[in-house]
């Protein structure tokens, strides 16, 4: 796959109701797959921090996503990789209280997948290949939780598979982010005709809500909450078959009922909740969580149609309303 196809995260960032990150940055969860059931990704060590995270670095002036993330994958690895897929983006308030987000990608190793220890004067003191299962408990970091989880469903692993692997993992679900997608596509409203709940999905959101159901099957999900509209119910009706959970209806979840946002937010903190709802409740919803939290959140293009944002973090209150560290977006499958 080209650079190209794959350099257009930025696109998220036309405008928005947030802040435009003061960092951009990108990373990488170079893999390797053992067997049918055994994947194995790379951490890193922080030897200032103390800590073992997905590679990444700050994007240099002029530098494409793509080529940061490869380069700060070489950098900090010593490994020559290629870029497959975009996997999502993470937004957060770095260590020096910067808003920053970073994009990242899954990336394949060449034919030579020893790692080099760098030298301790550098940033990063060790690298290791780690199950991905492991890696979800070992990683410090909850935003690189967020993405291993992601980067899990792109490797047709569940939740289930995950903690099968490795008991210590269901202890994450404890503090399991909150999922919010806008349902997926629908065709013209105008041209229905009929009651608007009861437009269904089109060919395209059909395709979308099978491919999504397979993207997010690695979170700990443990519960399913729809809008009433039938597009929202059918989106997530595959989630539900691969999970094996119901669909809880949720009138407050409907098209102009935004204003109930925070207040959902608040209730489903925590509890590994998979959210379909319409895009003026999503806007909302991040309208929410950038004023009451401080994320670098996108505004247009950052709701599109099947795509996902992930609310992570300790979730616990400010004051205010749920504080979350972490909002992850996850772009629209490609139909």
């Amino acid at each position: 796959m080209s650079l190209a196809a794959v350099a257009t995260p930025n696109e998220v960032y036309s405008r928005g109701y947030g802040v435009e990150p003061e960092v951009r940055g990108a990373g990488g969860v170079i893999w390797r797959r053992l067997d049918p059931n055994r994947v194995e990704v790379v951490l890193v060590h922080h030897h200032l921090h103390g800590d073992w995270s997905l590679p990444k670095g700050k994007q240099d002036p002029g530098e494409d996503l793509t080529t940061c993330a490869l380069r700060e994958v070489e950098e900090e690895t010593g490994m020559t990789c290629s870029a497959d897929d975009p996997i999502g983006v993470a937004h957060y308030v770095d260590r020096l209280g910067r808003t920053k987000a970073v994009h990242y990608w899954s990336m394949h190793a060449g034919s030579d997948e020893s790692l080099h220890t760098l030298s301790p004067t550098l940033e990063i003191d060790d690298a290791r290949w780690v199950s991905l299962p492991d890696a979800l408990t070992e990683a410090d970091l909850s935003r690189d939780r967020f993405v291993l989880w992601a980067f899990a469903g792109r490797m047709g692993l569940t939740s289930s598979d995950l903690t099968g692997q490795n008991p210590d993992a269901a202890k994450l679900s404890r503090k399991a982010p909150i999922l919010v997608i806008r349902h997926a596509s629908a065709g013209d409203r105008y041209a229905w005709g009929d009651d608007d709940t009861a437009r269904p999905l089109d060919a395209k959101g059909a395709s979308q809500s099978s491919l999504l159901a397979g993207r997010i099957a690695g979170y700990p999900i443990a519960r399913i909450v729809s809008s009433p509209a039938a597009r929202c119910i059918e989106t997530v009706e595959p989630l539900a078959a691969l999970t094996g959970l119901p669909i809880d209806i949720e009138p407050r979840l409907g098209e102009g009922q935004g204003a109930h946002a925070g207040d959902l937010l608040a209730e489903y903190r925590n509890q590994g909740v998979v959210v379909c709802t319409h895009g003026d409740v999503v806007d909302e919803a991040l309208r929410f969580i950038a004023s009451t939290c401080e994320l670098p959140l996108p505004g247009d293009g950052g709701s599109k149609k099947a795509s996902v944002w992930v609310f992570n973090g300790n979730g616990s209150s400010n004051g205010d309303g749920p504080s979350f560290r972490i909002a992850g977006y996850l772009a629209p499958p490609a139909s």
